[in-house]
């Protein structure tokens, strides 16, 4: 993995786990356990490895982390840690078994934005495929006639940069809310059934309307929550 690559999935990283910290069952977590005035005796000498989610950003800050599989084992430790200490059917490990579901859950971005510079990489070879097409070499078109599709006309192809910053905008929608939307907008593209609750779309098979439209979409979300478009 480059280290371009590599530094934008600790970027993911840190987004998630600042987002994490957001939410109020992250405020037993959000700072190293003090024994003293979290009456948490012998803390320290049970937990060998303690984790919390201030420590962890201020190592991406750091740039301490060196791939991700590191920062997710600090992550996971954090929930284990509080079961560990508190017990499984303690108050404090309830909470954090769902914080360790909201983490599983956001975390799927970071594969997202792993299969997209696979997905993109598809995407390009099309168009490439596409503009060969439209220019065969002289007699060709005799040998094997090409159809012209005019449902599309309206909507241009998408440029390699459209293409990643549509792919950027794509990582903050996974509600089911979004889910619904995205899902309208990509009913008449005749895409092969999907039966899991992950939406996984092979940005390949999508047409330039389709991705006009989840443009259009993701610009009027991000408006609507005081955010850019990625440019």
């Amino acid at each position: 993995m480059s280290n371009a690559n590599l530094a934008e999935l600790l970027k993911i990283c840190k987004e998630i786990t600042e987002e994490l910290s957001r939410y109020p069952g992250a405020e037993l977590f959000k700072e190293p356990v003090n024994p003293d005035h979290q009456t948490a005796p012998n803390y320290y000498k049970k937990i060998k490895n303690p984790q919390d989610l201030g420590s962890i950003i201020d190592r991406l800050d750091r740039g301490e982390y060196s791939d991700v599989k590191s920062w997710e084992r600090d992550m996971n430790t954090i929930w284990q840690n509080a079961e560990l200490y508190n017990g499984k059917d303690s108050y404090v490990s309830v909470i954090a078994h769902h914080m360790a579901g909201q983490f599983s859950i956001m975390k799927k971005r970071l594969e997202m934005k792993k299969i997209s510079g696979w997905m993109k990489y598809l995407y390009l070879s099309r168009e490439k495929l596409d503009r060969l097409l439209l220019s065969p070499p002289s007699g060709v078109g005799t040998i094997f006639p090409i159809r012209r599709q005019s449902s599309d006309v309206e909507y241009a192809p998408f440029s390699s940069r459209e293409l990643d910053c549509l792919i950027e905008a794509s990582r903050y929608f996974y509600k089911p809310d979004d889910m619904l939307q995205m899902t309208k907008i990509l009913m008449s593209e005749n895409l092969p059934t999907n039966e899991s609750e992950n939406m996984i779309v092979n940005i390949d098979e999508l047409s330039p309307k389709a991705l006009h439209n989840l443009r259009d979409y993701f610009k009027k979300k991000l408006h609507q929550l005081g955010q850019e478009y990625p440019s």
